[in-house]
């Protein structure tokens, strides 16, 4: 219980770290969520909307996730994920997708088994537009810049705190507010996709509303301002193997991640590892993941984080995405 409370303090206390996971479905999670670059999951418009132009048609993704497992008292951390995104389909020539949309809806929350802690919840709607330049001839690549624009629902809420004759001590109502993220992906090759996203643009207000305990006549809670977060990737792309490194800069910290994916030769499962440090030294992560594909259409995909240093008495993240292209 210790550990979870440790991490509502850091969401309620300083609300400016709320709403930072930025990892999607278990995909991501397996390559420690190293997929600006490389993301071809509709709710990979979480991390950059850009990414949405990967989308072979249209996809239906939906994740379970259970976060640092074994907290105690019986306590858990969720996460539930539903995305889905379009792109054009192929040409009769082979050119990819030009426009893609896409929306995810995506749920946190941290409970006992008495009652609701905290939640947040993003509604994401986004889309992705290429532009290319240069002719693809005499063994030239023409060049292709993708852009893409997001707009997020923010909600949070916590739970009253109850006194001992069961009256409100203190009831904090979250906010709902809008966000806007920028994306882009540039590919200087065919197999080297370079991203780069900044989150947050407008940087909305997510500090909580006055306490019900609160006389009428006390004043609001100062704002507080969502981080504006940038992050740059890189990856590459072969046949069998997919590779990604982002960095993630918000106020004061850098977060690394790194994440590589290979497929076998059948093309139907997939093992994937990679690693992440938060704030450079602050927390370590580790990561493992899997895919099957049993189907031309559909993926089941499953990813663990164990976390080496930061949060202590914990069995590590669990996330299972089911993804489904048609």
């Amino acid at each position: 219980m210790r550990c979870l409370t440790y991490l509502l303090f850091l969401f309620i206390r300083f609300a400016d770290a709320a709403f930072i996971d930025q990892f999607t479905g278990a995909r991501a999670l397996g390559m420690s969520g190293a997929v600006s670059a490389v993301s071809n999951r509709a709710d990979g418009v979480i991390v950059n909307p850009a990414t949405l132009i990967n989308i072979s048609s249209r996809q239906l993704t939906a994740t379970t996730a259970r976060l640092h497992a074994g907290l105690g008292d019986r306590s858990q951390l969720s996460q539930h994920i539903l995305a889905y995104g379009y792109s054009n389909p192929v040409d009769q020539l082979g050119n990819k997708a030009s426009e893609s949309l896409g929306i995810v809806l995506k749920r946190l929350s941290a409970e006992t088994p008495r009652r609701l802690l905290y939640s947040e919840t993003l509604l994401i709607v986004g889309g992705a537009k290429k532009f290319s330049w240069g002719t693809a001839k005499m063994g030239q690549y023409a060049k292709e810049i993708i852009l893409g624009v997001s707009a997020k629902v923010l909600n949070w809420d916590t739970t009253p705190t109850i006194g001992a004759n069961e009256t409100i001590i203190q009831n904090l109502p979250g906010r709902t507010q809008l966000s806007i993220d920028l994306g882009g992906l540039f590919r200087p090759s065919p197999n080297v996709p370079v991203a780069f996203c900044i989150q947050n643009v407008n940087r909305p207000n997510i500090a909580s509303q006055r306490s019900d305990s609160q006389s009428d006549g006390a004043p609001i809670k100062q704002p507080v301002y969502l981080d504006r977060m940038v992050s740059i990737g890189i990856g590459v792309l072969g046949e069998q193997a997919v590779w990604d490194m982002d960095l993630l800069f918000r106020p004061s910290e850098v977060d690394v991640r790194v994440g590589m994916e290979y497929w076998f030769k059948e093309q139907k499962t997939a093992l994937r590892f990679g690693f992440s440090l938060e704030n450079l030294a602050w927390g370590t992560n580790l990561t493992l993941g899997g895919s099957y594909h049993p189907t031309d259409s559909f993926t089941l995909d499953y990813g663990f984080m164990y976390p080496v240093s930061g949060i202590a008495q914990t069995w590590g993240s669990h996330r299972f995405s089911i993804v489904y292209d048609y």
